[in-house]
């Protein structure tokens, strides 16, 4: 039986309708030594932004001008 092939984690966030600020894709070995994607995750309530808080405005504005289009 043929293995289904390996979604890409590029191909993974290329599906969504428009480019994430963030994403993170997990991928683990099924129990035939396949690669897999666990988790895509596209939301982060923890990104560190406190660590560097221009980092925290820059999200901010990119968000705002995400909005407002």
């Amino acid at each position: 039986m043929p293995t289904r092939p390996m979604l890409r984690p590029e191909r993974a966030v290329a599906a969504c309708p428009e480019p994430p600020l963030y994403a993170r894709v997990n991928l683990v070995l099924t129990n035939a030594s396949n690669p897999a994607v666990m988790e895509l995750e596209l939301i982060e309530p923890e990104l560190w932004l406190r660590f560097h808080p221009p980092a925290a405005m820059q999200m901010t504005d990119v968000q705002a001008n995400l909005i407002s289009i």
